[in-house]
C-alpha cells in the first residue's frame, strides 16, 4: 500500500494508463524523481498519444522508505546551497544527490560555492 507517497492528483493521472504494469512503472518514476502532478500528467498524455515510444524503466524499482537521517542530510544541503536538493538512496546503500538550479546566474553561484569548498580542502 502506498501511504502518503503520492497525491490524489498523481493517482488521477496514473489511472489513465492502460495497464497495472505501466501504472507501477510510472509510480516508481514519480517517487524516485519527486515528480510534480503536472509532469506526470504530461508523461501520461505523451504515452497515450505516442504509444510505447516513451522510455520505460527496465525493471520496477521499489521505493525505500526515507530515513530521518537522509531527510536531515537533504535539509543541511538545502541550507548550504540555498536551493532545492534531493537525496535518493538505493537498496544497496548507494545513491545520488541532485542539486537544482533555476537560472544561469544560480548555476554560476553554485560553481563559485563549489570552488570555495574545493579551495578549503586543498
Amino acid at each position: 500500500m502506498i501511504k502518503d507517497e503520492i497525491s490524489s492528483g498523481h493517482a488521477r493521472a496514473l489511472i489513465n494508463l492502460p495497464t497495472e504494469t505501466l501504472q507501477l512503472e510510472m509510480l516508481s518514476k514519480i517517487i524516485d524523481g519527486n515528480m510534480s502532478v503536472r509532469k506526470v500528467e504530461q508523461l501520461v498524455k505523451k504515452y497515450l498519444t505516442e504509444g510505447s515510444t516513451s522510455p520505460k524503466p527496465k525493471k520496477i524499482i521499489h521505493h525505500i522508505p526515507r530515513s530521518a537521517n537522509l531527510n536531515e542530510v537533504e535539509d543541511r544541503l538545502r541550507k548550504i546551497f540555498a536551493t532545492k536538493v534531493i537525496c535518493r538512496q538505493k537498496q544497496d546503500g548507494s545513491g545520488e544527490i541532485t542539486i537544482e538550479f533555476y537560472s544561469n546566474d544560480e548555476l554560476e553561484r553554485l560553481f563559485e560555492l563549489f570552488d570555495t569548498i574545493d579551495k578549503s580542502y586543498s
